[in-house]
C-alpha cells in the first residue's frame, strides 16, 4: 500500500472499535510521572511559551494521523510529526496523544488484503500444479538437454529420462504459495519505491568523492600558483556548495528508503498478526497439538517481529548493494585504471565467505530457536498454573528446566553474535585491505602518487565500508525472516475448521439429530505412512487399541425442540466428551450432526475473561437491562455482587483468579442464559456449587427455559433432577448405553408444567432476593473494583542505575577494560592508517614506498583484529546480561506472592520474557557494537581534523549544539512512545494468549468474528506507537544529517579559501574524514537514541528481576528452624485468632478463626459458594499471608520454610 494512495482515500480512521467488554487496564494505562517544561526566562528560547493541551480522555478520542493530508515537502523532512515531538518535549505523552492510524493502515484492511493475496497465489499454484500432472506444462528446452547429459551416464538412458521427468513433474516442479509474494504483492508499492530512493540516494553519496578530489585540486592549484595568479575563489566556493547538496540529496533520500522500507515492516507485521490469529482461532484438535498456545504467542511476538526488522535490510542485501558496488568500480576504473581491479578482486573473494558464514548463522538460529520455543512453552505452563506449582513447591525443578533450556537457548545466541562480530570486523577491514592492494598496484605500474586521486579513491573504498558491514547483518536479519516465514507458513498450512463448526438448520424439526456419529480425540499430529507402518510392526492389535486417543461411538441422538434431556454416566463414560464433540472440539470420524438453532455452551471448567462481572455475562451482547438482571438473579449472582467491591463493574483476574468456584460456573451459566440461544448444553454445572444453590439454579434457571421454548442438554451426576427431564441417556465407554424416556405417554406439555410449577415453588423457598439487591449488586465503576495492576511506567531518561545494573550483570569488571583498550587501540589503528597516505604522498621518513604500503597493510590488518576484539568483548558482556537479566526476572516472578500472578496478566509476563528478552539478546548487541564503533571513529575523525583545521572546533561547537537541541526534542518524546509501544504490546499478546485459551467457549458462542475484530483493534493500538517511532527516528535523522551538511560545508570552505594554509594532502584527509563523519554522527546520534530506546526492555527486565519491585514469598529453606524429617507425625492442626486477607486493602476473608483438628481425624468443612472453604486451604499452605498462628503437631508454620511446609501437604 502506498503512502502516496492515502491522499486519494477519504480521511477515515480504521472502522475497528474499541471493544466494549475491555477491560479498564486495557483502556486507563498508566500515566507516569508528568512533566511539564514551560519557557519562564526570555533566553530560553528552544521552550515553548505556551503550556502543552491536556492529554485526550480516552483512546478513541485521538485524532487522525496527519500524514494523510501533509504537504510533499512535510513528508521528505517529517515535519507532521513535530507537533507530537514538541509535545512529548513540554510533557510526558500518553497514549492517548497517539494518532489513530488511517483506514487504509489498519490491520483490518491490510489483514484482508493478504489473505485475498494468499488465496489467489494457492489457487495458481494449484492450477500449476494440477496442470503438471497432467502433462500440460512442457519442461522446456533446457530442462530436457539437462536431462539428456544427466541419463547418459546410465545403462538405459531413455528409462531415466522418463524418471527424472516424472520426479519433476511429482516433486521437483510442484509450486507453493509463497508467504513472501503474497506479503510483495499487498506492500510490494510502497517496498519497491524506498528501493529507488535508496539506489538515487547511494549514486548522490558515491558523486561526493569526485567532488572531494575536485577541490583537492583547486587547493593544488592554489598552492602551485605563483606567477598566473590565484585561481578564483568563487569557483571552489561552488564546489563547497555543491558537495553539501550532494549530501543533502543522500540524507532525503536514503532517510525516505528506511522510512519506506520500516513503514512496510510496521503494517506487515499488524498484517501478519492479525492473519495468524485468524489462524490460530481455527486450529483443529490435530493441529493444536503441534501448535500450542505458548508457540503461537512465541510466532507473533518474535517470527513476525523478526519478519519487520528485515524489511530495511533486503533491500540492501537484494540489489542496492550490487548496484553500489558497480558504480564505484566503475568510478575506481576510471580514477586508478587497471590497478581498482586489484582491490575488487578482493571483494569478490571474500563475498561467497560471508555467504558461507551467514548460513552457517541460520542453522545456528534454526537450531536455537528449538529451544526457544521450548522455553516460551514451559514458562506459559508454568507461569499459567502458578497456583498448582506453589501447593507442591515445583519451583525449584521447573526453575532448573527453564535454566537449563536458557542455557542451550544462549549456546546458539552467543554462536550468532560472535560470528556477526567476525564478519563485522572483517567487513570493516575488508575496504582497507583493498585500497592497501589497489595503491600497491597503482604505484607499482609505475603511475605517479596523486593525492587527489589517492584520497577520493579512498573515500570510495570507504564508502564500499557501509554496505560491506551491513551486507553480513543484511543477510544474517534477511536470514532470520526466510527462517520466520518458512515457520509461519507452517501455521497457514496448517489445518483449521470453518467459523462455525457445526450445522445449524433453523428449518429441522428436532433441536438436535446424530446420525451413526463418532468423534474422537488427537493425540498427536497426522501420522505419516512409515510411523503407521512402525507402529503397527511394533504393537499387537491390543496395544495399539489401547494407544488409540479416546472414542465417542455410535452416537444417535433425537432431542425434541422445546425439552429437557440429560445425560449420565459415571466418570471417564464418556459425557464431556460428547459435548465436545458437538461443539467442533473433537474430530469427526463417521456419521453426521446437525442442530435447529443457535447453541450455547457452559463448559464444565468455566473460562473467565479479564474484564467485568458484567462484561463476562454479556459476553459482546448488546446490554438489556431488565434482561441482564433477571439472568444475574437466575443464575443466584446477586448476594455475589452485593459483596463485591464494585458490584457487577468489579474486574475479575485472568481465569477468574479472585472467584470461586462456584462463581466462575454461576457466571458461565449467565453467559448462556443471556445469549438468547435456542439450544443449551450445559456441562455438569452444578458440580461446583452447594447443594441448596444447585436446586435454586436448576428450578430457576435452567428448568424456566423450557417455558421460555427452549431446548436443554444437561450433563449431569445429580440424580434429583432426572425425573424432571424428558429423555435421559446412559453413556458408558464412549457409547450410549441406555435411553430412558420418562413416562412416554405423558405429553411434554405436562413435563414443562412439572419442572415450571416446582420452579415456582423452590424460587420462593429458596431463592427470594430482596427488592434493592439490584441496586447494590450494580457497579459505579470505581477503583477498588479494579483487580488487574496497571503496568508500572516510567518517565523521563532511562535511569543510569539501568546502565549501571546492565554493566553489572555483564561482569563489568572484566569486560568493560576489555572493551576500552580494543577500542583504543582499533582507533588508534585507523587514524594512523590513514595519515600513512600523508607521509606516503610526502615520504616523511625518507624511506621505499614497499615501506608505507607494508605500514598501510599492517595497521589495517591490526584494526580488523581490534575490531573483532572489541565485538566479542562486547558479545561477552551481552551473554551475562542476558543470562542474569533472564535467571533474576524468572526467578523473582517465580517466587513472587500468589497475589502477583492474581493482578498481573500472563501477556504482560510473557511480553517480558518474549519480545524484550529477545530485543535483549539479539538487538542491544549489533546495536552497542555499532554505538561504540562509530562514537570511536567521531572521536578520532574530531581530533585528526582539529589538528589539522583549528578553526574546525568552532563549526563542531555550533554543530553540536545543534545535535544536542533535536537529540533532546528527540529523546524527550521518542523514549515515551517506546514505553508506550512496550505496555500496548503487553495488551496485545494478553488479548491473544487469553483468547486462545477459551476457544471452546468462543467457538461454541459464534464469536471468533468478534474477537477477530478485537485482535485487529489491538494491533491498531499498538502500531499507533510503533509507526509513530519510526517516522521520529528519521525525523532526527534528516535533521542531524543537514546539521552534518552544515559541518563538511565549513570543512571544505576552509579548505578551498586556505584559511590555515594546510597542504592538499592534508586537505584530502580533513575533507575524507568530514565527509563520513556526516554520516557517522548521524549514526551516533539515532543509534545511541535507540539504545536509550532498547535499554526500556532492560529496564522492564531489570524492575521485574529485582526483589523491591514484586513483593515476594517468605523464605522458602529456613535452616535454623528447619522441622524433623518425621515431621508431621500426629497431624493435629491448631488454628488461634487467625485473620486473612487476599491482598492489602481488601476486606478479611477469615475472621477469628479458631479450630482444633486432633491427630487422625477426618475433618470435613462446609459452606456456601464464597464462604471461605478454599481460602482455609490456602491459609494452611501460607499461599496468602494471615495474622495469628497456625500449628501443626505443634510447630507454628510461620517459622519454617515454605518448602518444608508445603512438601508435607498433599493438596
Amino acid at each position: 500500500m502506498s503512502i502516496e494512495k492515502f491522499e486519494s482515500q477519504e480521511v477515515k480512521s480504521s472502522s475497528v472499535q474499541a471493544p466494549q467488554y475491555a477491560p479498564l487496564a486495557n483502556i486507563r494505562l498508566d500515566v507516569g510521572e508528568t512533566i511539564a517544561r514551560i519557557r519562564t526566562k526570555w533566553w530560553q528560547l528552544w521552550i515553548p511559551k505556551r503550556p502543552p493541551p491536556p492529554p485526550k480522555d480516552t483512546l478513541e478520542d485521538a485524532t487522525i494521523i496527519p500524514i494523510v493530508k501533509a504537504s510533499l515537502f512535510s513528508k521528505l523532512t517529517y515535519s507532521w510529526v513535530t507537533p507530537l515531538m514538541v509535545l512529548g518535549y513540554q510533557r510526558t505523552l500518553q497514549a492517548s496523544d497517539l494518532w489513530k492510524m488511517d483506514e487504509t493502515m489498519a490491520a483490518a484492511r491490510l489483514s484482508e488484503q493478504l489473505d485475498k493475496a494468499r488465496a489467489r497465489r494457492i489457487e495458481e499454484a494449484n492450477d500449476w500444479n494440477m496442470k503438471l500432472e497432467l502433462g500440460e506444462i512442457d519442461p522446456g528446452v533446457i530442462k530436457r538437454i539437462f536431462w539428456f547429459v544427466q541419463a547418459l551416464a546410465s545403462k538405459n538412458p531413455r528409462s531415466r529420462r522418463r524418471s527424472l521427468e516424472k520426479y519433476w513433474r511429482e516433486i521437483a516442479g510442484r509450486r507453493e504459495a509463497s508467504l513472501a509474494w503474497s506479503l510483495n504483492e499487498v506492500f510490494g508499492h510502497l517496498f519497491w519505491i524506498g528501493g529507488a530512493f535508496k539506489v538515487f540516494g547511494d549514486t548522490c553519496q558515491m558523486m561526493g568523492p569526485l567532488v572531494v578530489k575536485a577541490i583537492i585540486n583547486f587547493s593544488k592549484e592554489r598552492s602551485a600558483s605563483t606567477e598566473a595568479g590565484i585561481p578564483g575563489v568563487g569557483r571552489g566556493i561552488a564546489m563547497a556548495v555543491g558537495l553539501f547538496l550532494m549530501v543533502i540529496c543522500t540524507s532525503v533520500c536514503q532517510h525516505q528508503f528506511f522510512w519506506r522500507s520500516m513503514t512496510t515492516g510496521v503494517l506487515a507485521r499488524g498484517a501478519l498478526t492479525n492473519c495468524v490469529y485468524k489462524r490460530s482461532v481455527l486450529l483443529t484438535g490435530r493441529a493444536r497439538i503441534e501448535y500450542t498456545n505458548a508457540k503461537l504467542v512465541n510466532s507473533i511476538s518474535t517470527d513476525i517481529s523478526r519478519i519487520d526488522a528485515a524489511s530495511q535490510w533486503f533491500v540492501i542485501q537484494g540489489w542496492t548493494a550490487p548496484i553500489q558496488v558497480s558504480v564505484c568500480l566503475i568510478i575506481l576504473l576510471v580514477q586508478l585504471g587497471p590497478s581498482a581491479l586489484a582491490g575488487f578482486a578482493l571483494f569478490l573473494l571474500v563475498a561467497p565467505i560471508q555467504s558461507q558464514v551467514m548460513a552457517h548463522r541460520l542453522r545456528i538460529r534454526k537450531a536455537s530457536n528449538v529451544f526457544t520455543d521450548q522455553r516460551a512453552k514451559l514458562l506459559a505452563e508454568v507461569f499459567s498454573t502458578m497456583r498448582i506449582v506453589k501447593y507442591f513447591s515445583y519451583e525449584p525443578p521447573f526453575a532448573q528446566r527453564i535454566a537449563q533450556t536458557r542455557a542451550q537457548e544462549m549456546v546458539g545466541i552467543r554462536k550468532m553474535n560472535n560470528i556477526q562480530s567476525a564478519n563485522t570486523a572483517f567487513a570493516y577491514s575488508i575496504p582497507v585491505l583493498a585500497a592497501t592492494l589497489a595503491f600497491v598496484t597503482y604505484t607499482k605500474l609505475g603511475s605517479e602518487f596523486d593525492i587527489a586521486v589517492v584520497f577520493s579513491s579512498l573515500s570510495l573504498f570507504q564508502l564500499l565500508r557501509q554496505p560491506m558491514m551491513f551486507f553480513p547483518r543484511a543477510m544474517s536479519v534477511t536470514a532470520d525472516a526466510q527462517n520466520a516465514l518458512a515457520r509461519l507458513t507452517k501455521i497457514f498450512h496448517a489445518e483449521t475448521l470453518s467459523q462455525t463448526p457445526f450445522i445449524i438448520d433453523p428449518t429441522q424439526n428436532l433441536a438436535l439429530q446424530t446420525k451413526d456419529l463418532t468423534f474422537t480425540w488427537e493425540s498427536s499430529s497426522p501420522p505419516t505412512e512409515v510411523t503407521t507402518k512402525q507402529e503397527s510392526s511394533n504393537h499387537s492389535f491390543d496395544d495399539v487399541q489401547e494407544l488409540l486417543p479416546f472414542h465417542v461411538q455410535n452416537i444417535n441422538l433425537e432431542i425434541p425442540r422445546h425439552s429437557l434431556t440429560a445425560i449420565v454416566g459415571k466418570c471417564g463414560s464418556g459425557k464431556s466428551s460428547l459435548l465436545q464433540g458437538l461443539i467442533g472440539e473433537m474430530r469427526v470420524v463417521n456419521g453426521a450432526f446437525s442442530f435447529g438453532g443457535k447453541v450455547a455452551y457452559c463448559p464444565q471448567v468455566p473460562w473467565i475473561q479479564n474484564t467485568t462481572v458484567k462484561n463476562n455475562i454479556l459476553f459482546g451482547e448488546p446490554f438489556d437491562e431488565e434482561r441482564y438482571w433477571r439472568v444475574v438473579e437466575a443464575a443466584c449472582l446477586l448476594p455475589d455482587l452485593e459483596i463485591m467491591a464494585d458490584g457487577d463493574l468489579t474486574e475479575i483476574g485472568e481465569k477468574g483468579v479472585n472467584l470461586s468456584g462456584g462463581q466462575k460456573q454461576r457466571i458461565s451459566i449467565a453467559r448462556a442464559l443471556y445469549s438468547k440461544a435456542e439450544i443449551f448444553l450445559f456441562d455438569d454445572p452444578l458440580s461446583a456449587v452447594d447443594a441448596h444453590v444447585g436446586r435454586a439454579l436448576f428450578h430457576g434457571a435452567i428448568g424456566p427455559l423450557i417455558q421460555e421454548r427452549k431446548t436443554v442438554l444437561l450433563v449431569t451426576h445429580t440424580m434429583h433432577i432426572l425425573p424432571y427431564c424428558h429423555k435421559v441417556y446412559g453413556m458408558e465407554g464412549g457409547v450410549i448405553s441406555s435411553i430412558t424416556t420418562n413416562h412416554p405417554t405423558l405429553p411434554l406439555q405436562i413435563l414443562k408444567e412439572r419442572v415450571e410449577s416446582l420452579t415456582e415453588v423452590q424460587t420462593k423457598s429458596e431463592y427470594n432476593p430482596p427488592i434493592d439487591s439490584q441496586r447494590k449488586g450494580a457497579g459505579i465503576g470505581k477503583n477498588s473494583g479494579r483487580l488487574i495492576k496497571l503496568e508500572k511506567r516510567s518517565t523521563g531518561s532511562v535511569p543510569w542505575s539501568v546502565y549501571w545494573m546492565y554493566v553489572k550483570a555483564g561482569r563489568g569488571f572484566i569486560t568493560v577494560p576489555m572493551i576500552v583498550a580494543s577500542i583504543i587501540l582499533m582507533q588508534g589503528s585507523q587514524i594512523v592508517n590513514t595519515y600513512t597516505l600523508v607521509w606516503w604522498q610526502a615520504n616523511t621518513f625518507l624511506k621505499t614506498f614497499s615501506f608505507y604500503q607494508v605500514l598501510y597493510a599492517c595497521l589495517g590488518i591490526s584494526q580488523a583484529m581490534f575490531t573483532f576484539f572489541m565485538g566479542v568483548s562486547v558479545d561477552t558482556l551481552s551473554t551475562y546480561v542476558s543470562i542474569n537479566l533472564h535467571k533474576d526476572a524468572v526467578l523473582n516472578i517465580m517466587y513472587a506472592q500468589m497475589s502477583f500472578f492474581d493482578t498481573t496478566p500472563l501477556g504482560r509476563i510473557q511480553s517480558l520474557l518474549g519480545k524484550d528478552i529477545d530485543s535483549i539478546d539479539n538487538q542491544i548487541p549489533s546495536k552497542l557494537s555499532t554505538v561504540i564503533l562509530t562514537v570511536a571513529n567521531v572521536l578520532g575523525a574530531v581530533v585528526v581534523i582539529s589538528i589539522i583545521e583549528p578553526y574546525f572546533i568552532i563549526a563542531v561547537v555550533v554543530i553540536a549544539f545543534g545535535y544536542s537541541y533535536f537529540a533532546s526534542f528527540y529523546k524527550a518524546g521518542a523514549r515515551e512512545i517506546r514505553r508506550l509501544d512496550a505496555m500496548l504490546r503487553s495488551l496485545l499478546y494478553a488479548q491473544v494468549s487469553e483468547s486462545l485459551t477459551g476457544l471452546p467457549t468462543i467457538r461454541s458462542y459464534g464469536k471468533i468474528p468478534r474477537f477477530i475484530q478485537d485482535n485487529q483493534y489491538y494491533i491498531d493500538l499498538e502500531n499507533r506507537a510503533l509507526f509513530i517511532t519510526v517516522t521520529t527516528q528519521r525525523w532526527l535523522a534528516i535533521r542531524v544529517d543537514c546539521l552534518g551538511a552544515v559541518l563538511v560545508f565549513f570543512v571544505s570552505l576552509f579548505a578551498v579559501v586556505g584559511v590555515s594554509g594546510i597542504d592538499a594532502a592534508q586537505i584530502g584527509l580533513i575533507l575524507t574524514y568530514s565527509t563520513t563523519l556526516t554520516q557517522l554522527c548521524g549514526v551516533v546520534t539515532r543509534q545511541s537514541a535507540e539504545i536509550e530506546n532498547y535499554m526500556n526492555a532492560v529496564e522492564r527486565a531489570v524492575y521485574y528481576g529485582q526483589t523491591e519491585s514484586i513483593e515476594q514469598e517468605p523464605p522458602h529453606e529456613i535452616k535454623t528452624t528447619e522441622p524433623p524429617t518425621s515431621w508431621p507425625e500426629d497431624g493435629t492442626i491448631c488454628f488461634k485468632d487467625v485473620f486473612m486477607t487476599y491482598r492489602p486493602g481488601l476486606p478479611n476473608v477469615l475472621h477469628h478463626m479458631n479450630i482444633d483438628v486432633g491427630a487422625n481425624e477426618k475433618i470435613g468443612i462446609v459452606g456456601r459458594t464464597g464462604a471461605g472453604k478454599s481460602s482455609l486451604v490456602l491459609t494452611l499452605l501460607r499461599i496468602v499471608n494471615f495474622e495469628g498462628m497456625i500449628t501443626i503437631d505443634g510447630v507454628d508454620i510461620s517459622k519454617i520454610g515454605l518448602r518444608s511446609l508445603r512438601t508435607k501437604i498433599s493438596m
